[in-house]
């Protein structure tokens, strides 16, 4: 399973860290059956244990709040993309018009 990291006094997830999101989202779309639990922590050796305590539940809310509307919008889009699909057709004219 990967793991979501944050900076230091974040609970954003970033950019480059959104690709682990995508991977858990994959893996729960592959698993439908499975129960994931999200755990938020932050480095003990910054801010106080009740600032601490807040952040964590913020990265853990925030990854949940991604997940699950991740998880909605792929599958929306890819049965969206199914239907798109079957709307195309191609056509090749063999010049520039």
């Amino acid at each position: 399973m990967s793991t979501v990291r944050f900076t230091i006094n974040s609970a954003k997830i970033s950019s480059m860290e959104m690709v682990n999101v995508y991977n858990i989202a994959q893996w729960m779309k592959a698993n439908p059956d499975a129960n994931v639990v999200i755990k938020g922590y932050a480095d003990k050796d910054t801010g106080t244990a009740a600032y601490n305590l807040k952040l964590s539940e913020r990265r853990a809310q925030n990854v949940y709040n991604v997940l699950t509307n991740t998880v909605f919008l792929l599958t929306a889009f890819l049965s969206r993309l199914r239907v798109a699909l079957l709307r195309f057709t191609t056509l090749t004219t063999g010049t520039v018009s």
